[in-house]
């Protein structure tokens, strides 16, 4: 009983996500929203500690003061805003990405020089790596010298 109480509460606070995966029509488009609080008003640090490792300068916009990382081919473009609290990233088709709305997945795997670039983009662990994975395992970034992985999966 106590095994199908834990699974339970680990199905609604999955549900309760605050990262929400949008598939656009035509499969050309993913957009990845990660806010502070999910439907219900629970918190989630995601966003704040998304942006906290973001190794860029602020910059101010039309949502305030923010932060911004995109490729040389504008396929993977993550903006945060810190005063809205959330953050969004964009994945567009191109050789370099994977959607796949049947499967609920989307990555993009970017190698050599580009990839060492938007790596350094992040704060890198002792080992030289960037690497994020949001708390509801919806998303994650595992970046290194040689490649740089975005996926995510979802509705």
């Amino acid at each position: 009983m106590k095994f199908f109480t834990l699974l339970c509460l680990l199905l609604v606070f999955d549900v309760q996500a605050a990262t929400r995966v949008k598939f656009m029509p035509m499969n050309m488009n993913v957009m990845i929203n990660v806010t502070e609080k999910d439907i219900y008003g629970n918190s989630d640090s995601d966003s704040a500690d998304l942006y906290a490792i973001m190794n860029v300068s602020e910059q101010d916009s039309m949502l305030g003061k923010g932060k911004s990382i995109v490729t040389s081919d504008k396929d993977f473009n993550l903006v945060c805003s810190k005063e809205k609290k959330m953050c969004s990233i964009i994945l567009k088709k191109s050789a370099r990405t994977e959607i796949s709305p049947e499967r609920k997945y989307t990555a993009i795997r970017i190698v050599g020089e580009e990839a060492k670039v938007i790596t350094e983009k992040f704060k890198l662990n002792d080992r030289g790596e960037a690497y994020f994975q949001a708390s509801d395992k919806l998303f994650r970034i595992f970046g290194t010298r040689d490649s740089f992985i975005f996926e995510a999966s979802g509705e």
